[in-house]
């Protein structure tokens, strides 16, 4: 139950706190418009903060930080009555009751726990019925998505340009988190090609999969018993899916046309046949399940790119030899086009497949050959950093999403600013 407790204590839960506090008696410590603020939510928001930043609750900053922490409460109330009077932000129950069991489950997944079980458990450690805990946490969801509709009407995030973040970069560059021990990889990638005998016999059972859920059977069911994925147990469930963050663009593109209940035709990629069924979208996000039938490529051929790769890590000692290779052999066109080279990665993020490959992890050494569903796999290591900061080149992501945070925020403590001249403020701490 270690699990269900460190849950509660980073916020899934975390108004079972609040609650129990307003069991005691409070004082009103702050007016915001029509919404008070007591005693008992600024320790809450306290005790959550201070655990964050590590500091001990007899510290003399505490009364500091207290009233920090009660300023941020305000300017969330300003916010939340700023929106609540935004007649283009609105917020459905039925968004905000699938929001609450989409939590729900996670908590019941990460816990391996029943929906009974859960039950005892706040009963036990929390002294709260699940139907009270539902009715806290649907008041918190509906703050959190008026706060991210807020943000979306007001600042959205396609207004910060290239030339944004770039300026952001330049003035901040020292202040950004170093990212540790870092690795610069190439890789060699072979792709799998399937014969049209085994791609025959995937389709028609790709198809008929397809005609079972056209009769009317349940898509979980026929995931269960038919699906080739590593999800299939759990029904195909693949999760909430975020646009712009798939490889794979024919996959992303039929998840984000579908709408939620519908369910795709038969489609492939160079992984195999999927249908998908989607199950609810939310902003730039859609959970969805598939059923997917692998194209498995001949053997012949595998032992070949085996033979051949295992021949290149014992001639190919320099990165000219491996450059060399990668330009004969690799059909990867994006990692060819940089001499096999990819983006830098910290160790501690570096896949575990990739990282097992090595023997160990020196400049110069190369995997065993790594094998996907549909391709094959050589990395040399070709750079070692040991505590590598961020550049522009190498980490644009991840920079421009510091920088898109750093506006937003930037933008919204103006916006808050302005809202706090037309509201009635009364702060009695």
């Amino acid at each position: 139950m270690k699990n269900f407790a460190y849950a509660i204590v980073t916020g899934i839960l975390v108004t079972v706190s609040s609650l129990c506090a307003r069991e005691r008696l409070d004082c009103i410590v702050a007016v915001v418009g029509d919404s008070i603020i007591l005693s008992s939510e600024l320790e809450a928001f306290t005790f959550m903060q201070i655990n964050q930043l590590g500091v001990q609750p007899d510290s003399f900053e505490m009364d500091l930080l207290r009233h920090k922490f009660l300023n941020d409460i305000v300017d969330g109330k300003v916010l939340l009555a700023h929106a609540e009077r935004d007649t283009n932000i609105t917020v459905s129950n039925e968004e905000i009751e699938g929001e609450v069991n989409t939590r729900i489950t996670f908590i019941l997944r990460e816990n391996r726990i029943s929906m009974q079980e859960f039950e005892q458990l706040l009963e036990k450690e929390q002294n709260i019925t699940l139907s009270k805990f539902k009715k806290e946490i649907r008041q918190q969801i509906r703050q959190e998505i008026l706060k991210q509709r807020v943000q979306q009407l007001y600042i959205p995030a396609d207004k910060i340009t290239r030339s944004d973040i770039e300026k952001f970069y330049q003035q901040y560059r020292d202040s950004l988190p170093q990212l540790g021990e870092s690795i610069l990889l190439s890789k060699i990638v072979i792709n799998l090609t399937p014969s049209d005998e085994v791609r025959q016999k995937a389709f028609s059972k790709i198809t008929s999969i397809k005609a079972m859920l056209d009769k009317g059977e349940d898509f979980v069911k026929v995931a269960q018993l038919h699906s080739e994925d590593p999800n299939a147990s759990s029904g195909g469930d693949l999760g909430y899916i975020s646009k712009g963050t798939l490889s794979e663009l024919t996959f992303e593109e039929k998840v984000f046309s579908l709408k939620p209940g519908e369910i795709s035709e038969p489609f492939e990629t160079r992984l195999g046949f999927h249908i998908l069924n989607a199950i609810d979208r939310k902003d730039q996000k859609m959970h969805v399940r598939q059923i997917f039938v692998n194209i498995a490529p001949p053997e012949k051929e595998i032992q070949k790119i085996m033979a051949l790769f295992d021949s290149l890590k014992s001639a190919c000692k320099t990165r000219e030899c491996f450059t060399g290779a990668v330009k004969k052999y690799s059909t990867d066109e994006a990692s060819k086009a940089r001499d096999g080279q990819i983006n830098w990665q910290t160790a501690a993020t570096l896949d575990g497949q990739i990282r097992g490959s090595f023997d160990s992890l020196y400049i110069g050494n190369l995997s065993t050959p790594l094998r996907s569903s549909n391709s094959i796999a050589l990395y040399r290591i070709d750079e070692i950093k040991k505590n590598r900061p961020m550049t522009l080149a190498e980490d644009w992501n991840q920079i421009s999403q510091i920088a898109v945070q750093f506006y937003t925020q930037r933008k919204l403590v103006e916006l808050v600013a302005e809202w706090k001249k037309e509201i009635f403020i009364d702060i009695r701490l």
